[in-house]
């Protein structure tokens, strides 16, 4: 049985059509159950998610007082009765045979990965700039694009839980997901990731197959150069915590102290250069990754 959980705080209009999606499944029921786990939601989400549960077998309503995106994902993993757990964001909408390939992937003997992850459509609620790259999408969860076909994934590559499933012993063989990283409410920290860069460092095997696909809603207010700027600088603070509680996940290709000004990233010039260059952009975002990184590796910031 694969167990899909959707995590939520507070966005039941989105919620609403993520269920909708999942209720749609082509899957036979009994092959999979949908674990809605609300994380101290104060909008309609108690009342409306419970009702929609209610109301169809296999569905399940829970509420998770304790703040935290991992918090609420364990929460899940606890009260899953599948071999196999998915992760959806509550703003996504699976195609209907979203559950079919995942487990057909998991199932099929000549594939047996530890992980599957899949291709994320945009749903954009704002036009795209224009200078809005391959590179830059991935920030705003859209659009992985590691490839046209299924492949075996390695580092640095990752799936991402807005569309990734796991075998329910891996995830507990690597400690579950890691509570003092993550989201909390409107935080931009993150890298609940780690559970991929580790399973990665070990040999383990993820699957990316770009037909396993889920559309995701990119909020406007997350399309102008300011909110990515923003998500990068945190998204390097996160990466630095990481490596600093898990040593064993950094990548040894790049030594912490090499994170600043290395070669290809624009210099420190890319900072202070005007917006317009999509180039550009894309350059000054990795240059506030590696300076959110080094100022939470050397304490000056907290992540």
């Amino acid at each position: 049985m694969l167990s899909v959980i959707v995590c939520t705080h507070d966005r039941w209009p989105f919620l609403q059509r993520c269920l909708a999606g999942l209720a749609a499944q082509q899957s036979a029921p009994g092959r999979f159950e949908v674990l809605v786990v609300d994380n101290a939601s104060s909008d309609a989400t108690a009342t409306e998610a419970s009702a929609f549960c209610e109301a169809r077998a296999g569905f399940r309503y829970l509420r998770e007082e304790r703040l935290g995106l991992s918090v609420a994902r364990n929460r899940g993993m606890d009260e899953a009765a599948g071999a196999y757990l998915a992760y959806i964001d509550d703003d996504a909408v699976p195609y209907p045979d979203w559950v079919a390939r995942l487990l057909d992937a998991f199932e099929r003997k000549d594939l047996l990965p530890h992980a599957v992850g899949g291709e994320i459509e945009p749903e954009w609620g704002a036009p795209p700039p224009p200078w809005l790259t391959p590179i830059l999408r991935r920030f705003l969860t859209a659009e992985v694009g590691w490839s046209k076909q299924a492949i075996w994934l390695e580092r640095p590559q990752w799936i991402c839980e807005t569309n990734a499933a796991y075998r329910r012993d891996v995830l507990r063989h690597y400690g579950r997901w890691p509570e003092d990283l993550g989201r909390r409410g409107s935080s931009l920290l993150s890298n609940e990731n780690i559970v991929n860069q580790r399973l990665l460092r070990d040999g383990g095997r993820i699957l990316f197959d770009p037909a396993i696909r889920v559309r995701h809603h990119i909020h406007a207010e997350r399309l102008t150069a300011a909110w990515l700027y923003r998500r990068a600088f945190w998204q390097g603070v996160s990466e630095a915590v990481v490596a600093r509680r898990y040593p064993e996940a950094l990548n040894p290709e790049r030594k912490p102290e090499e994170m600043f000004f290395p070669v290809g990233r624009g210099g420190l010039q890319a900072l202070f250069e005007r917006d317009g260059d999509p180039a550009h952009t894309e350059q000054r975002c990795l240059r506030l990754f590696d300076l959110g990184f080094l100022l939470q590796w050397y304490g000056l910031v907290e992540g």
